[in-house]
């Protein structure tokens, strides 16, 4: 028997997942060089210790923030199809339902974008607190000045972030040109 899933619809962490790995080694370079920049110390060890904060809120928090996302999806009714006619139909699709998207076909390429885009802020907020609590973990007992401040990490995933979530937004507006 063969069983085809074409209704299944989009687990947006197969899409948002490998761009975050794809991206991590950037990632890992920028931030390095802001907390550096910010607090001062070696730029190699900046680079080990936010590379090791970055890959734990990757590989971690990433996935079950997403899991996260879709059990509430599923329990306040985001797992069905409720049309695109409207404005915020289209709104809720691409945000209420953006880790699992619902299959629209003709209207995946602007979905994917919009949901990324959605997805951004609940991957900031994790991927921030869980490395600030690697970063702290990994200096407490450095000198002060090699400490890591919660601000310098909000400043880092500002500005990674910044970048993903243009990317997401490019990705969006082109999807809505074609």
């Amino acid at each position: 028997m063969n069983l085809t899933l074409a209704n299944a619809g989009i687990p947006m962490l197969m899409v948002y997942g490998p761009l975050m790995l794809a991206a991590l080694l950037p990632v890992v370079l920028v931030e390095a060089g802001i907390v550096k920049a910010l607090t001062g110390g070696s730029y190699g060890q900046w680079s080990l210790r936010v590379g090791l904060a970055n890959a734990a809120s990757t590989v971690v928090g990433v996935p079950l923030t997403w899991i996260a996302l879709v059990v509430i999806q599923l329990s306040i009714g985001g797992g069905s199809a409720h049309g695109l006619e409207t404005f915020w139909q289209r709104v809720y699709a691409a945000t209420v339902q953006a880790p699992w998207l619902i299959p629209y076909e003709d209207d995946l390429g602007w979905m994917i974008g919009g949901a990324g885009l959605t997805l951004s802020l609940p991957f900031f907020l994790v991927s921030m607190l869980i490395e600030y609590w690697v970063l702290s973990r990994l200096t407490r007992r450095n000198v002060p000045e090699e400490r890591i401040g919660f601000a310098a990490v909000l400043i880092c995933n500002g500005v990674t972030y910044g970048f993903i979530a243009a990317f997401w937004a490019l990705m969006l507006g082109l999807g809505l040109m074609s």
